[in-house]
């Protein structure tokens, strides 16, 4: 009497040893043929993860006598075959195994910008993961777990979030990608954020009065400087340095002594500066046809003299006792060469 078996189970993918990267599904096929019938309930993949228990897994496909599973598996070393009974319960196992081996996925983690960057600085962290699918979520990360973000997916293989607000200081990033089920982690990436230079504000104020002339600036480093204006809204008197910096018009808290008083001519062209205490007076003169003849102050005095066509011509200035004389002329009209005098006396 024959003893009925299972004549021939084969295992036709994956063809030979192979290494692939998590997340990649591969298709298991198995070829099952029998002398009477095989019973589809006991075919079977044998999957042995290295130091772990054989796993069984079903086909989810079959064409014919062909049988078929896509399986995802996780990061490992597998052994695999395939088994086959009839309807007797008489058992083949195909040989040799194959050996699969599954490695991780290379999670690269960049930013930009990553250079030149001061607080509170913005920038984009972006990961790219060396899978084809199984990418589920990437988390950036400072390296003692701190989350930052959580990355949008951008495609299969590619996540990105906004970091803003960056605090100065050097940090270490990384980026967690979870791909199948398993998480795996990218180098450690530097970022380095340069404090904001420090900086100074200052505020200088314009106040006016009724006639929206100019009453005071507000100087933030020297006090106010006041301004008083005649009949004819030429500038009376300046006091310069007061303490009076609120933002008003009072003109008339500013004492007589602190004030640098003018004097005009009836063709309102300045002939006087008053100033107050010891400082020296400056008085000024005109030629008649308003042209600038001297200033004098302290003893001393400035003189200029023009030619016909009323350019200057000559500066001459007497100070303690000597005269020093800087002349001009002219290559054509309105086009001054300057020459100093041959001689001082």
């Amino acid at each position: 009497m024959a003893i009925e078996r299972c004549d021939v189970v084969t295992l036709t993918q994956p063809t030979g040893n192979s290494t692939i990267t998590t997340g990649t599904p591969l298709t298991l096929t198995m070829q099952a043929t029998d002398d009477v019938s095989v019973n589809t309930a006991e075919l079977k993949f044998l999957i042995t993860p290295t130091s772990a228990a054989t796993q069984l897994l079903a086909p989810t496909s079959s064409n014919g006598n062909l049988h078929s599973l896509v399986w995802t598996p996780m990061v490992g070393t597998y052994s695999i075959a395939a088994r086959a009974a009839d309807h007797l319960g008489l058992m083949g196992t195909s040989t040799p195994p194959r050996v699969l081996t599954v490695t991780a996925p290379t999670v690269t983690l960049s930013a930009s910008p990553n250079t030149g960057l001061v607080a509170p600085a913005n920038t984009t962290l972006s990961a790219m993961v060396g899978v084809t699918a199984g990418l589920t979520g990437v988390v950036f990360q400072r390296i003692d777990g701190t989350q930052l973000c959580i990355g949008t997916l951008t495609s299969a293989t590619n996540s990105s979030c906004a970091w803003n607000g960056i605090a100065a200081g050097s940090y270490s990033l990384r980026a967690r990608a979870t791909v199948n089920g398993q998480t795996f982690d990218s180098a450690t990436f530097a970022l380095n954020v340069a404090a904001s230079p420090s900086t100074v504000s200052l505020t200088r104020t314009y106040v006016y009065d009724a006639n929206e002339r100019l009453c005071k600036v507000i100087n933030p480093e020297s006090g106010a400087t006041v301004y008083a204006y005649d009949g004819a809204s030429n500038v009376l008197w300046t006091a310069e340095g007061s303490a009076l910096t609120a933002n008003t018009c009072d003109r008339d808290s500013v004492p007589l002594a602190n004030r640098i008083v003018r004097q005009y001519d009836n063709r309102n062209r300045v002939e006087y500066l008053d100033y107050p205490g010891t400082t020296a007076d400056i008085a000024y003169s005109y030629e008649a046809d308003g042209a600038l003849k001297t200033i004098s102050t302290g003893g001393n005095e400035w003189s200029y003299s023009y030619n016909n066509r009323r350019l200057q011509s000559q500066e001459s200035l007497q100070v303690d006792g000597n005269t020093y004389n800087v002349g001009y002329s002219y290559l054509c009209p309105r086009q001054p060469q300057f020459c100093i005098a041959d001689s001082f006396s």
